[in-house]
């Protein structure tokens, strides 16, 4: 499921209301998502230890 977000009313290039995309985020779900998703995982780890905990699992993939 893709769902766009538009920027503006007008639709026009590199203008950007925050107020229409920030209830578009709202009335969407995903503010509540994301609250939801931080308050579950609350320790999230750094990139770099992500990697090194899991990237084997990424070079495994390719090969299969």
């Amino acid at each position: 499921y893709v769902r766009c977000i538009v920027p503006n009313h007008e639709r026009k290039p590199l203008v950007m209301d925050l107020k229409y995309t920030s209830s578009q985020l709202r009335y969407s779900g995903i503010v509540s998502a994301a609250t939801l998703s931080r308050e579950a995982f609350p320790n999230q780890m750094k990139n770099r230890t992500a990697v090194d905990r899991f990237g084997f699992l990424l070079l495994q993939s390719r090969y299969k």
